[in-house]
């Protein structure tokens, strides 16, 4: 393909969302990258994602507890 001059056309999975050029201050690192307790509910951590449907995307939250592993709590929801 190289000699050929042939090569793929790539598109992007998904346009950036995030923003890092604002003046808000920068939450601190509390965990330090200590990810293993020995009791519950003393360290939570969330993460969001995106799932395309048949009918548009889809929002998922979830809330994660590092003790057990479990996930505490989620919430879908619809783009505004």
């Amino acid at each position: 393909m190289r000699l050929a001059g042939v090569s793929s056309a790539r598109r992007r999975a998904c346009k950036a969302a995030t923003n890092s050029n604002h003046s808000h201050p920068i939450a601190p690192n509390l965990l330090m990258r200590n990810f293993t307790f020995q009791r519950p509910d003393q360290a939570w951590v969330g993460d969001i994602t995106y799932i395309p449907t048949g009918e548009g995307w889809l929002y998922l939250a979830i809330v994660k507890d590092l003790c057990t592993r479990k996930i505490v709590g989620y919430a879908f929801s619809e783009p505004v």
